[in-house]
């Protein structure tokens, strides 16, 4: 018998150690995957939107590959309007005549025309003095009520006669009257698509009437 020889065990313990972590290291290498970037990594989602797994998830109002494109509501509400800068006499004489102050201010109410044939008109300012008048619950009657794209409506004031006992009745008097679409709504300002108040003016007078705006996209 051979006796063995101590530095040809060394070496042979050596490579097979060199050798077990080779293969260890072509193991874990193999393993890792070929692309390690994120799926969201070139995807930049525009108007608030997130990217999710690489899909864009745009906000209410917006779609598109990367919610680039402005979506019309489905339905929008009036749920309040304002009116600033009206009359507070008819010309150089008071609304009521020759009745005392405070009669003699208008009387004044906002109303709505829907597309569907129904007509609703706000409780009524009495005797307003010339400070803004503003109509929401519950005192607007009308905030269930809604309209659609393409839907045009006709929002109005009115001041109304015969309210207080000095006063002779007489029919509506038409003060301001406006025609607004949902589209035109959307498409005023790009920059602010959904606007939270649109704006309504009067081309004779000072008379300014604002609408508090919601909106719903799937309706």
């Amino acid at each position: 018998m051979y006796a063995s020889n101590p530095l040809i065990s060394q070496k042979t313990k050596l490579l097979g150690q060199l050798l077990n972590a080779a293969l260890f290291t072509i193991m874990v290498v193999g393993c890792r995957p070929q692309d390690a970037s994120h799926p969201c990594e070139p995807i930049s989602c525009l108007n608030g939107g997130t990217c999710v797994n690489g899909v864009c998830d745009c906000p209410d109002g917006f779609e598109g590959e990367l919610c680039e494109l402005i979506k019309t509501p489905e339905a929008a509400w009036i749920s309040g309007i304002e009116v600033n800068g009206y009359p507070t006499f008819r010309g150089q004489e008071p609304w009521d005549g020759t009745a005392p102050q405070p009669d003699c201010w208008p009387d004044l109410a906002v109303g709505i025309d829907w597309p569907w044939g129904l007509l609703t008109q706000s409780q009524a300012k009495i005797n307003a003095e010339g400070n803004p008048l503003f109509w929401g619950e519950p005192d607007f009657p009308y905030l269930d009520n809604h309209f659609h794209a393409h839907d045009t409506v006709r929002i109005f004031l009115v001041e109304l006669d015969g309210l207080d006992s000095t006063e002779v009745i007489g029919p509506p008097e038409l003060l301001f009257e406006a025609f607004i679409t949902l589209d035109q709504i959307v498409l005023l300002d790009e920059a602010n698509p959904f606007p939270t108040a649109m704006t309504l003016a009067s081309d004779t007078s000072e008379l300014i009437l604002r609408c508090a705006m919601q909106y719903e996209f799937d309706h």
